[in-house]
């Protein structure tokens, strides 16, 4: 399964109330996430909240 279409499917499983797949999700992309914010902002502690 390509990367976009187990995305897709975390959302659709997400809009049907699956909070697994939030957990999931959040997980798979938590470490980009805080890359992304980290160039935005350099404090890694208010990154992280």
């Amino acid at each position: 399964m390509l990367f976009e279409e187990e995305d897709k499917n975390y959302w659709e499983q997400m809009r049907l109330g699956d909070k697994q797949a939030l957990f999931e999700l959040y997980n798979k992309m938590y470490f980009h996430l805080i890359r992304f914010g980290l160039k935005i902002n350099a404090d890694d502690e208010l990154v992280k909240d």
